[in-house]
């Protein structure tokens, strides 16, 4: 049992991966349960119908024609069928989807979310030099599209790893989240733990940060498998955010970490 679900997990995975990750609410899913079923009614209603056939030949008569004289039990449960999908999408379906969006005032929780995913993954990408194979850590800025930019510096990275559960623990702990979808809910919290749970590994196993260079050989498990169990996972959660935003970040350049005049400034003052 435990390899079936394990393989479920793992083709899941794949789903999603190969189609970006799509959020697909609660609410959604019946939906598309309900309109499997719905075309298979429409399917028996037009082979019962008396109407004529566009095209009158053995496959068309095979799949779609009835004798007039045949039991018509199937074609009045296929009407029953439409006509109950067409009252769930006007009584329950759209109300539901209305009742849903009053409570989903998330958007700018979601969006910090993928801003803070964006430059944990950006930071270690960075962080890993393939051609030593080591790991540097080191200061830089980066430009994103829809105007957003950042710095990566050991206080920003320190406060990235702080900031990325407690954002979604706002969600959590917000009076309207009992009331959101329960997908959405599954989601969220599911999100949040793995999170925090992939960091707390992180601290576990590395250092937050260094100022020597660390080689793979002084890590605990080799970049590769780092990769698969942090970054992939992290870039999931970041997908599936932005498929329910319809906001993707992506990487426009790179340039090295300089201090302002007034940052170096600061310094001295409060040395």
């Amino acid at each position: 049992m435990k390899k079936i679900k394990k393989r479920y997990r793992w083709l899941k995975k794949q789903i999603d991966d190969a189609f970006g990750n799509p959020m697909i609410y609660d609410y959604q899913r019946t939906l598309i349960k309900l309109t499997i079923i719905v075309l298979i009614a429409v399917f028996i209603v037009i082979r019962g119908s008396t109407a004529p056939l566009l095209l009158d030949n053995s496959i068309m008569r095979f799949l779609f024609y009835t004798p007039i004289d045949e039991d018509k039990t199937l074609y009045n449960i296929g009407i029953s069928v439409i006509a109950a999908y067409v009252f769930y999408l006007f009584q329950v379906y759209i109300p539901e989807k209305a009742r849903f969006r009053s409570y989903f005032d998330f958007s700018l929780h979601h969006r910090h979310e993928i801003y803070l995913l964006n430059q944990y993954l950006l930071a270690w990408e960075e962080f890993y030099n393939k051609d030593t194979r080591a790991f540097n850590f080191h200061e830089f800025v980066y430009f994103l599209n829809h105007n957003e930019n950042g710095a990566v510096t050991r206080k920003t990275y320190e406060e990235t790893i702080e900031e990325l559960p407690a954002n979604l623990l706002r969600i959590i702990q917000n009076s309207k989240f009992k009331e959101c979808d329960l997908a959405y809910r599954e989601f969220i919290s599911t999100a949040y733990y793995e999170i925090k749970g992939h960091l707390s590994f992180m601290d576990d196993h590395f250092p937050r940060w260094s100022d020597e260079p660390i080689s793979e050989e002084d890590l605990f498990t080799n970049y590769n498998n780092v990769q698969e169990i942090v970054l992939k996972d992290l870039k999931r959660i970041q997908n599936r955010l932005s498929s329910i935003e319809h906001y993707h970040l992506e990487l426009e350049r790179i340039e090295p970490y300089k201090e302002s005049n007034l940052q170096k400034a600061a310094k001295e003052i409060f040395k």
